[in-house]
């Protein structure tokens, strides 16, 4: 199942605390540890309408930048995931569409996810298998494909930010991570786990193995090794 951020509030008689700092982290790659930005977001009462004064010399702790950087990392996997699906849609759109590929190059991804849901609606073949054989199950497919691709722009043009209900105190465990991101010209905040990411990983995987046993039924491919690709994408 895809989890996605979900929708933040913060108190209307309190303003937003943005913290920009950066921590000196060893990476396998460099000799000598290198910078990382870390992004802190808290929030604090308005007095006298003055607001609240950004508490810039917060020191960046261990148990700050550490969670950060792995939530980020995974952030990370999921976009470059989210790139090796949209590629190979396209592929499979330059095999099996009529759509030139200059038109399907200049279609986003969310654009090329349109013409491939209609393609896999009316191909009757589809349909013989269980995961498959009824509009719901349709349905469920291509509605998990339109948000994934609506996540993967989350998290591909999204600020994340590590949550502080109160600056310079840091808070118990569990750590709340808070993505802030553009949608039809308004900026949203949206809460996002690791589990949520995980399952966001784990559906391009998923929708990665649709898009090979499509492609076999596109070739008529029959035998083990269309079993063998039906299989796959069963078990993510």
């Amino acid at each position: 199942m895809l989890l996605s951020p979900t929708q933040w509030t913060f108190p209307k008689n309190e303003q937003l605390v943005f913290i920009n700092s950066t921590a000196r982290v060893s990476v396998p790659y460099q000799d000598e540890p290198v910078s990382k930005d870390i992004r802190i977001l808290s929030h604090g009462s308005m007095s006298n309408g003055n607001g609240v004064t950004n508490p810039l010399a917060l020191p960046v702790r261990r148990e700050i930048y550490e969670p950060y950087l792995t939530i980020q990392a995974q952030i990370k996997d999921c976009a470059g995931l989210a790139e090796q699906v949209n590629e190979e849609l396209r592929l499979f759109l330059e095999r099996h569409s009529d759509v030139a590929p200059e038109v399907l190059n200049g279609l986003d991804f969310m654009g090329r996810r349109k013409l491939l849901s209609a393609m896999f609606k009316s191909e009757k073949r589809m349909q013989n298998f269980a995961p498959f054989n009824t509009k719901a199950k349709q349905n469920l497919v291509t509605s998990t494909f339109f948000r994934y691709i609506e996540d993967r722009n989350i998290y591909t043009h999204g600020i994340l930010y590590f949550f502080m209900p109160q600056p310079n105190i840091v808070p118990a465990p569990p750590t709340e991570y808070v993505i802030r991101y553009i949608k039809e010209q308004k900026e949203i905040y949206g809460k996002v786990t690791s589990q949520v990411l995980a399952s966001h990983y784990k559906i391009g995987r998923k929708l990665l193995a649709f898009l090979t046993l499509i492609n076999n039924v596109k070739y008529n491919v029959a035998g083990e090794k269309l079993e063998q690709s039906l299989l796959r994408y069963e078990s993510i």
